[in-house]
């Protein structure tokens, strides 16, 4: 077995996403556990290639958040959730 990274703050974050129309609907929770994230999670909304928007999220034990990101017609919208250097979820949308 692999050893944990130090880095790793051993919160447990999960990445739930769909598309409906021209939206993707992305709900990331911090499962209920004991630890607290300590180090920032990353999400980054891609339109046909171009960056067109990041934000960043901190979830305390138990709590999530809920996001939309809408697409313009005729262009693929990509979704990344990215923590610690690991992609958690891709999601694509082709409206």
């Amino acid at each position: 077995m692999k050893p944990v990274s130090p880095e790793y703050d051993g919160s447990d974050i999960a990445v739930e996403t769909s598309c409906s129309d021209d939206t993707v609907f992305a709900k990331i929770k911090n499962i209920d556990c004991p630890n607290s994230m300590t180090s920032l999670g990353f999400i980054y909304v891609i339109e046909d290639e171009i960056v067109v928007k990041t934000d960043s999220f901190m979830l305390p034990p138990g709590s999530f958040i809920i996001n939309k990101y809408y697409a313009e017609a005729d262009k693929t919208l990509t979704w990344k959730c990215i923590r610690m250097r690991i992609i958690l979820k891709t999601h694509y949308c082709y409206p």
